[in-house]
């Protein structure tokens, strides 16, 4: 067993330099190619902000209702770069990249990173097609999700082992660290409310007698985020709009918004079956995701780019992101079920951080939902799957538990070397391709 584990490390960490080294090369066969689902929109917010100045009303223009942040970090990385279009792919490059370390970094304070089935599950997400194209796309998509994993790493340190320490100077920086980054995910974005379920998913998996402190102690904190952001969301938002959380929508749709809310309510449980059903054309429209369906639209732009946004393409694109998207169907179903089956009679590491991962996605997936009940238009393209880029990372730990599940019955257990020594190729083999190719 001493064996295996150093066997493990060596892999991870050998791993962990291939990845930063695609992650160079990627950086440097994208940089210059404007891609995105809404590149210009981003450009526009970008040309109307300046440090110093007064944020641009809501309607200023067309994404200018969006919390601040990530427009102002490419604004002053382009005083340096001279180029916006350059400066966000960096700035997303270096959001995905950071991302990827801290949950890294989680999965190593949680204990999980020293398994094979952690190792799988972090590297595939690392090569995951749409983070890929998130890590060089002018979106504030990248900044989001870094500052969700920002709010994980400072929620495992916090929470996963020493939920009922007391007050200390160390317990006192991390609490002030996670309020910076539920701070910085909500001057991002709106998304970044849902950050704050992160330290109750984990007590409540590891440490569920420690909850009441827990509360007490992230109602502290939230009411200080309140107060840090109420000069955007109050003296801007609410005073502006009437609303918290403005949506363009709601004045360049607002004839068509009407009209589909009104369709909306007249049958509010036929709304749900529809948006959540598995359309008939799943397995041949991989062209482009039909606009009213969740789960067609979430898995086809996990795996496959669309055409209109952008960027360079490989002729093997095709071939290989058809094949994941038919693929993935098996494992990621498979792991899901067996996780749901299995976890109950589960305490370990591994089986602890599923279930952080699945109440998080489930969050993420219901506010998507609750989103697209408000905002029914479908030819804006409400929903997209890198709105709720934290849930996708539900789809390699279930690859990942497939793995586990594997490894641990009785009848294969005198193939358990060939099992991870194939693992462990087929992993390269996927990291490699999907940044060298590009897939997505």
């Amino acid at each position: 067993m001493p064996n295996v584990n150093r066997l493990l490390r060596l892999c991870e960490f050998s791993l962990l330099f291939c990845v930063l080294a695609l992650q160079i090369h990627l950086l440097g066969s994208e940089l210059g190619s404007q891609q995105g689902h809404d590149a210009f929109q981003f450009f526009e917010v970008v040309d109307h902000v300046s440090p110093g100045k007064l944020l641009p009303g809501t309607r200023e223009c067309f994404n200018c209702f969006h919390p601040p942040f990530s427009f102002f970090s490419v604004k002053i990385l382009s005083l340096l770069v001279g180029n916006v279009p350059l400066s966000s792919q960096i700035f997303s490059w270096v959001s995905m990249l950071f991302a990827f370390l801290l949950l890294r970094a989680s999965l190593k304070r949680m204990g999980v990173l020293s398994s094979l089935e952690g190792i799988v599950f972090l590297y595939l997400s690392s090569a995951l097609p749409i983070f890929i194209f998130l890590s060089t796309a002018s979106d504030y998509e990248p900044a989001a999700y870094f500052f969700t994993m920002l709010s994980l790493y400072f929620s495992t340190a916090l929470y996963w082992n020493s939920a009922g320490e007391k007050l200390s100077a160390r317990r006192l920086i991390l609490l002030c660290a996670l309020l910076l980054s539920f701070t910085g995910g909500l001057l991002n974005k709106y998304t970044g409310l849902l950050s704050f379920a992160i330290p109750f998913c984990i007590v409540l998996v590891r440490n569920p007698e420690v909850l009441w402190k827990t509360m007490k102690e992230q109602l502290v904190v939230f009411l200080i985020v309140a107060l840090l952001i109420s000069p955007l969301y109050i003296s801007r938002n609410f005073a502006q709009e009437g609303d918290l959380f403005p949506m363009n929508m709601s004045w360049l749709k607002r004839i068509e918004l009407a009209k589909q809310r009104s369709i909306r309510n007249e049958d509010v449980i036929g709304f749900f079956t529809h948006t959540m059903r598995i359309p008939r054309k799943f397995f041949s429209e991989r062209t482009s995701p039909i606009q009213d369906s969740v789960i067609h639209r979430v898995w086809l732009q996990t795996w496959i780019r669309e055409k209109y946004i952008g960027g360079l393409q490989s002729p093997l694109s095709d071939l290989i992101s058809t094949f994941y998207y038919f693929f993935f169907l098996v494992p990621v179903t498979a792991g899901s079920l067996l996780f749901i089956i299995r976890s109950r009679s589960h305490t370990d590491a591994f089986h602890s951080f599923g279930k952080v991962l699945f109440a998080l996605s489930c969050i993420f997936f219901l506010a998507m939902l609750a989103f697209i009940f408000k905002y029914p238009v479908w030819n804006w393209g409400v929903i997209k799957a890198k709105y709720i880029a934290p849930a996708l990372l539900w789809m390699p730990f279930a690859v990942a538990y497939c793995v586990h599940y594997i490894l641990h019955i009785k009848m294969f257990s005198r193939f358990r070397p060939l099992i991870m020594s194939g693992s462990l190729a087929l992993l390269l083999l996927f990291v490699f391709l999907n940044y060298t190719v590009p897939i997505y």
